[in-house]
């Protein structure tokens, strides 16, 4: 129930994040809504690190995909000054995007959607 509060707490985090970049779409995105961003994302990848310790994954796996979604997540952290929210935002898309290309072949789940 603690991981599943902390996963809300990160997707709540984000929202705002969201709300703030959105004012400033093609200039340089606020320290704030930088932070705000990278760190919801950052803090939910981790939340992801900490359940798949628990449930017994292999470090291989927690590595093949945790590891480049929290590097990508903290440089843009840093460099985002250099750039706009669109870019930043594509960029966090882009951490998420790889978490699902890299989940998507987990054994033993069930494929086929529903009822499968």
């Amino acid at each position: 129930m603690a991981l599943h509060c902390a996963t809300t707490c990160a997707i709540a985090v984000l929202a705002a994040g969201l709300g703030s970049a959105i004012t400033h779409p093609h200039g340089h995105t606020p320290d704030g809504a930088r932070w705000l961003l990278c760190g919801s994302v950052a803090g939910y990848f981790g939340v992801g690190i900490l359940a798949a310790v628990v449930a017994g994954a292999s470090w291989r796996r927690i590595l093949l995909w945790a590891l480049p979604c929290l590097l990508l997540t903290l440089l843009l952290a840093v460099s985002a000054v250099h750039f706009g929210a669109v870019w930043l935002l594509w960029g966090l898309v882009a951490a998420v995007v790889w978490q699902i290309v890299c989940a998507s072949d987990v054994p033993g789940r069930v494929s086929g959607g529903r009822g499968a």
